[in-house]
């Protein structure tokens, strides 16, 4: 299944850790310092993808929402349209 993390802190890397043991797809965004995201998504997984939230949704069929909550409202601006795509 491939999942997207809108949010890229400690949730995103111990969940993403856990389902890229399982073999999930995973992709990792919204977070201010991008070089310190590439990072954080290579140590959970060789293979997750990072960049814009808008990407994070174009690429997944699961997307979790991770940011602190006075975050959330910019993160899901930023994400686009979610038609058909489960919002965890």
């Amino acid at each position: 299944m491939k999942i997207a993390f809108i949010g890229a802190g400690n949730m995103a890397t111990g969940l993403g850790k856990h389902w890229a043991a399982k073999g999930h797809e995973l992709f990792f965004s919204h977070s201010r310092d991008i070089e310190k995201l590439k990072k954080q998504a290579a140590a959970v997984s060789p293979t997750a993808k990072t960049g814009t939230a808008a990407e994070a949704c174009n690429f997944a069929e699961v997307i979790v929402l991770t940011t602190p909550y006075d975050a959330a409202p910019e993160a899901l601006k930023a994400a686009g349209d979610l038609k058909g795509k489960l919002l965890w």
